[in-house]
């Protein structure tokens, strides 16, 4: 059952025995309300709440024609395919998916999924929050840490126990710390504080066991590094990403990405390429090479046969790119052009049979492998920072310098995609 009371808050009662509202929220100003058959879904004066999506969505916002204004006459077609409203002397229907896009009022740069899918992490102006991904485990969202300062990147522990952050202190002073999923900055764990370098890229292995960090700006050579952390005994591993011998002039390279494979081996990718490093000898062997000012971007399928490579002349360059999509398994390579140019970011779904791309106007474009046409996603108006598919494929994240994060439902890729 759903009531509004005199501050235009909306709560939302279970019919099962309790005296707390099981939901609650802003709504419009006298709303009448009306619900779809299943009972998810809420109507109220042009606005609809999904109660199986995140608690803390934003309403899905129905709009008329211009200068018309939703009345209060409304309802759902029972099959709920359909909504209805009148609107002055006309009546206007909305056709409604199974799944809508879900917007999630943060500004946020680094998001990452629990390894369940269940939830979505975020940091943004509230520092780092947990986002449940359904209401029905009756959870809002969690403040992990109110970090001041500066968080370059997030992962996830598969183990569903902590988020590896790569930040900055007061001081401006690299750090790689691991924040409890249960809270409490109290608990939080140092890993890594470079005091001549930031840290950028970081990782868990599949069985979150290890987890990785490594160097995006230095200010020495030796501070050039790749950390790799033991988590059940303790172990570190140190690799140096100086690539000329000692006495020699200096280059390092810059790291972007970190990706454990599922055999244990870690990938870097940044500006000359791509390495693969063995934990147990230390060394790195180059897979993929380029030339050294330009850089590498890599996306991994879960099993480790697939490898999605984005070339670029720089991190944030506007001019062009190249997309492969390698089968490590045959040897094979492919150049992915469906997509268009140039790419921003790139991404493959855990199941590796998926790619998605971004561009820098704000289109999110999901195809399949094989290069046909994509599907294109439309809602950003700025540049897409992050995004990633959920680890179950249903969702694709994403945060854009324009405002909230974004959460679309995964395009059917069974069925062709309409352009108009």
């Amino acid at each position: 059952v759903a009531a509004i009371d005199e501050s235009n808050q909306v709560h939302v009662w279970s019919l099962a025995p309790s005296s707390v509202p099981t939901q609650s929220f802003s709504g419009p100003e006298w709303p009448l309300f009306a619900w779809d058959a299943s009972g998810t879904r809420l109507y109220g004066r042009g606005q609809i709440w999904d109660l199986d999506g995140p608690p803390s969505a934003e309403p899905l916002v129905l709009t008329g024609p211009k200068g018309s204004s939703v009345g209060f006459r409304r309802g759902f077609q029972p099959g709920g395919r359909w909504v209805a409203a009148a609107a002055e002397d006309k009546v206007l229907f909305w056709p409604l998916p199974r799944q809508t896009t879900q917007v999630l009022s943060e500004r946020a740069g680094p998001i990452a999924f629990l390894a369940d899918a269940s939830g979505l992490v975020s940091y943004g102006e509230s520092g780092l929050l947990l986002w449940p991904l359904s209401a029905r485990t009756g959870e809002t969202t969690t403040p992990l840490w109110q970090r001041p300062d500066g968080i370059n990147a997030i992962a996830v522990d598969p183990l569903g126990r902590h988020v590896l952050v790569s930040h900055m202190d007061e001081e401006v002073v690299g750090r790689v710390s691991m924040v409890p999923i249960s809270g409490g900055q109290t608990e939080t764990t140092l890993l890594w504080r470079l005091y001549d370098a930031f840290a950028f890229p970081v990782a868990y292995s599949q069985d979150g066991r290890r987890c990785a960090a490594g160097t995006h700006f230095v200010q020495s050579d030796d501070a050039a590094q790749i950390r790799v952390w033991d988590l059940d005994d303790g172990r570190e591993w140190v690799f140096s990403l100086r690539d000329r011998p000692a006495g020699t002039d200096v280059y390092y390279r810059a790291v972007y990405q970190l990706r454990f494979t599922p055999g244990g081996r870690l990938l870097s990718a940044g500006s000359g390429g791509v390495r693969r490093w063995d934990l147990n000898t230390g060394e790195g062997e180059w897979i993929f090479r380029v030339p050294e000012e330009t850089v590498m971007f890599i996306s991994c399928s879960r099993n480790g046969r697939f490898l999605l490579t984005l070339e670029k002349p720089s991190p944030t360059s506007d001019q062009g790119s190249n997309l492969t999509l390698h089968d490590l398994e045959s040897g094979t390579s492919r150049l992915i052009t469906s997509h268009g140019h140039p790419i921003d970011r790139h991404a493959l779904d855990p199941s590796g049979t998926a790619i998605a791309t971004a561009t820098s106007d704000g289109v999110i474009r999901v195809g399949p492998l094989d290069d046909s046409v994509p599907h294109l996603v439309f809602g950003h108006e700025g540049r897409i920072g992050r995004f990633h598919f959920s680890p179950d494929s249903r969702w694709i994240a994403s945060s854009s310098e324009d405002g909230p994060i974004r959460l679309w439902p995964m395009p059917d890729l069974s069925k062709p995609p309409l352009h108009t």
